[in-house]
């Protein structure tokens, strides 16, 4: 077949392209072309989201996807439809041996151009029946892509044709990766826009109006993917989506006793949509816990991972059977990312985190302190958070109080006498008064367990040189409460014209430390200094949106920032 070079890139071209664009093609490209960092993790390219499109293509999260995977070193990966080769670059880093396949020219030069300097990774222009090759692969990944399969975007194949097609492209032993929106996932459930189409209920309805592209139960997915020859199925579960996974939960742990207080305290907030404004019709976490007690925790999940094949062997290589959940460090600075996973053992579960790139045990920028090792037990139990989730539910407010005594309770209790000679940073007490601990900058009520052995503070990653101050991080502690009861839709005991900010200081007032305007200012840019060393946002840019979600309310849910900068709270 004919088949051409372009004079740009030097990429080879197949005789047939494909028609698609999100509009950011010539943006992406640009903001490549001038970084000198294009790596997976890039703090460079993460300077350059403004929008949800240059989110999608530059976030520090999409490599997060193949994260649970055990990649050997020179496996020979097949990436169909690699956009702008986020997840291809991903691939490479890892060690894989790439080959991608991009059907529009703009984003298959932006993957070239983006994995330039990775010796394994080649990118190709075409529709994928076009690849003449007698080449099979140990992975085929399809990230994104098999929804459009029907469409003229997609090559117009047909689902069940493309994975026939890509079937002959798997090793003996090898496996295919898709990863998927989910049609009946708990966000289109909730009223939030289908994905693809832009309107709420499209895929609930069967997508009735012909749209083209189009997303599969759990159920109908696996049984097209088992006719297309991939019987063998392991099935992950990415949240909020497979786009910008913070969390990825195996079956396994669906499947153990405790599984909705596990679940529920690893995902939190279970939807978040970066493109599209929301109506509140729900409480978004609350309708969660109902369907996994209800024992359809994967089957509305928002979205699929799944590797299949017909040898069962290589899904265990792939990935650990003893895993149980992969929690992921959000937007943040390449140098702070870790891995935790929550591992299931003779003796229970464990969380392993360890980081992400250079295996250091601790890591400092200035004034702040990170330990990303960590191999600890699970701590069973309801955290203080879900404990004043289910007060607000039900509008006890008397509740939530008792709930918000008990935390205070346990920062009474950890207080130490700050030093005469205290380092200086945003969090800092005052000298000779009570502080908190080093390592209790985060005391977010959801690290805090109530276990068989009393309330356990769980997980001290973040240090800062002599001590904090118990009320500012007492205020961001109920701040960013506050801040997830309404980017949830969740009931709180008071009327619904409150803002983030009222509620704050409603709860500060419970706990005995009333907070004042300049209280919460104080807050804002104590929060905004630490976010930006951590993110890598100025601090101009984090004060606004602190201040822009400190006026988000019920009845106006898309009074806050579109692009989450903070992922510092995300897990106990």
């Amino acid at each position: 077949m004919p088949m051409s070079t372009d004079p740009l890139t030097g990429i080879r071209i197949l005789d047939a392209t494909l028609n698609y664009s999100d509009t950011s093609e010539d943006r992406v490209l640009a903001t490549l072309e001038k970084a000198t960092d294009r790596s997976s993790e890039s703090d460079e390219l993460a300077d350059g989201i403004v929008d949800w499109p240059t989110r999608y293509h530059f976030s520090r999260m999409r490599g997060h996807l193949i994260r649970p995977l055990g990649l050997k070193p020179g496996i020979e990966v097949l990436d169909v439809g690699c956009g702008t080769g986020a997840v291809t670059r991903a691939l490479g880093e890892r060690g894989a041996r790439v080959l991608g396949i991009e059907g529009a020219l703009p984003r298959a030069r932006a993957a070239a151009l983006r994995c330039a300097d990775l010796e394994h990774v080649e990118i190709v222009c075409g529709d994928i029946s076009h690849l003449e090759t007698d080449k099979t692969f140990d992975l085929v990944c399809l990230v994104g892509v098999l929804e459009y399969a029907a469409t003229s975007v997609g090559g117009k194949h047909g689902p069940e044709s493309l994975l026939k097609h890509l079937r002959k492209l798997v090793k003996p032993g090898g496996a295919l990766l898709v990863a998927i929106e989910n049609q009946i996932g708990l966000k289109y459930l909730l009223g939030y826009r289908e994905d693809h189409v832009a309107l709420p209920w499209a895929g609930l309805e069967d997508y009735a109006e012909g749209f083209g592209a189009r997303t599969w139960s759990r159920r109908q997915l696996g049984i097209l993917l088992g006719t297309a020859g991939f019987e063998e199925q392991r099935w992950l579960f990415p949240y909020p989506d497979y786009k910008l996974p913070s969390v990825i939960l195996s079956e396994g742990a669906f499947e153990l006793d405790n599984a909705p207080e596990l679940v529920d305290q690893i995902v939190r907030l279970p939807v978040q949509d970066f493109a599209f404004s929301r109506t509140i019709l729900a409480d978004d976490r609350r309708v969660h816990n109902v369907f996994l007690n209800a024992g359809l925790g994967p089957d509305v999940a928002n979205s699929f991972l799944v590797l299949a094949s017909s040898d069962n062997h290589t899904l265990d290589e792939l990935v650990d059977p003893m895993s149980l959940a992969w929690i992921l460090s959000g937007e943040r600075r390449a140098q702070w990312k870790r891995t935790q996973v929550v591992v299931e053992r003779d003796n229970g579960l464990r969380v392993i985190a360890r980081p992400n790139s250079v295996d250091q045990n601790v890591r400092k920028d200035r004034w702040l302190t990170q330990s990303p090792v960590r191999d600890d037990p699970w701590r069973r139990g309801p955290t203080l958070e879900q404990i004043a989730l289910e007060s607000c539910h039900t509008r006890d407010e008397q509740g939530l109080a008792a709930a918000l005594k008990h935390w205070t309770s346990c920062l009474n209790e950890a207080l130490v006498q700050a030093s005469e000679h205290a380092t200086s940073h945003p969090y800092s007490p005052s000298p000779g008064t009570p502080a908190l601990p080093d390592d209790m900058l985060d005391v977010s009520l959801s690290n805090f367990v109530l276990s068989d052995e009393g309330v356990v503070f769980v997980d001290r990653e973040w240090r800062v040189d002599g001590g904090v101050d118990p009320g500012l991080a007492g205020l961001r502690a109920l701040w960013f409460f506050s801040l997830d009861l309404m980017n949830g839709g969740a009931r709180h005991p008071w009327p619904d014209t409150l803002t983030v900010d009222d509620i704050c200081r409603e709860m500060a007032a419970m706990c005995g430390f009333p907070a004042q305007l300049d209280d919460l200012n104080r807050m804002y840019c104590a929060e905004a200094e630490l976010q930006s060393l951590v993110i890598g946002f100025d601090v101009e840019r984090v004060t606004r949106d602190l201040r822009g979600s400190g006026q988000l309310t019920l009845v106006n849910p898309n009074a806050s920032c579109p692009i989450r900068w903070t992922h510092l709270h995300e897990f106990p």
